[in-house]
């Protein structure tokens, strides 16, 4: 509601989330090197768009005749003008609202996913004090909780891997990148890096807290959000998000891992885990620890 408004949250929300899951299919790592491959995903992908912007020029239509103003994102975009005076096209705020919506709650939503089944399966290790944590200083203070979400995604990055234009020619050892090429990085090799992560292979969210703080000694290795300038604007509201999904759940029910970790997948854009993940759980008795 808050990103596309209250009518197609209350109206057309079905038919909005069959558009979006085809467009979320249509972004595989083909993607990111021939955006345009006219391959099935592609084509599903961009009649979904079209969809979707046409539902967006009705709900805009509908507002500017009414007079009406929304309190939400989808609104905003509507009311931006260039320097120049011109509006933002619908075709434009389809896509920020696409964006939104694709980065916002799939990166978001798949790595919540690996917190609580990384965490799941070292429960013993860390559980106890996380535990003990949450009820203290509550899920959004939890420090321990929040290395936890960091070493969910030190493990499991949500994306493959980003690309970055080369803006001037770079040296690097023996190489020379020359200004024009594009670079790949991979967060989750980065991530693995044991110059950077002492064993690397090991499931331990307190190398995320002082003394250790293993992330900031060397920042270009710890890669979920990015870096730099195009660093990940939606990262405290990421982090908000999982730590009040996690701490409700840890403090409410007793969890336990069904079965192994499961697979990672690699088909799309977000590396998410293979379904089914199962966890069984009870509800806690009170002042059970």
């Amino acid at each position: 509601r808050a990103i596309l408004g209250s009518e197609i949250r209350s109206q057309l929300f079905e038919y909005v989330s069959t558009i979006y899951a085809l467009m979320e299919k249509g972004n595989t790592s083909l993607s990111y090197f021939a955006p345009w491959a006219p391959v099935p995903a592609h084509i599903n992908r961009d009649k979904a768009r079209r969809q979707l912007m046409g539902v967006i020029q009705k709900v805009m239509d509908r507002r500017r005749k009414e007079g009406r103003q929304e309190p939400d994102v989808l609104q905003d975009l509507m009311d931006k003008t260039y320097p120049d005076g011109s509006p933002v096209t619908t075709e434009e705020i389809t896509g920020m609202l696409a964006s939104l919506l694709l980065m916002g709650h799939h990166s978001t939503a798949v790595t919540a996913s690996w917190t609580g089944l990384l965490l799941l399966q070292n429960k013993d290790k860390v559980l106890p004090e996380l535990l003990e944590d949450i009820r203290s200083r509550g899920p959004a203070d939890s420090e321990l909780l929040k290395a936890t979400v960091s070493e969910a995604a030190r493990k499991q990055p949500p994306l493959t891997f980003f690309m970055r234009q080369v803006e001037e020619d770079i040296l690097f050892k023996e190489y020379t990148i020359p200004k024009g090429e594009t670079i790949l990085v991979s967060p989750t090799l980065a991530g693995r890096c044991p110059a950077a992560f002492k064993d690397p292979e090991v499931y331990e969210p307190r190398r995320f807290m002082p003394p250790r703080s293993e992330h900031s000694s060397c920042p270009s290795a710890w890669l979920p959000f990015g870096c730099g300038a195009n660093r990940c604007v939606g990262e405290h509201l990421a982090y908000l998000q999982i730590q009040m999904i996690w701490g409700y759940l840890v403090d409410r029910f007793e969890l336990e891992l069904v079965g192994e970790l499961p697979e990672t997948l690699h088909h799309g854009f977000v590396a998410e885990p293979k379904v089914p993940c199962r966890i069984r759980y009870c509800v806690r008795s009170a002042g059970s620890k």
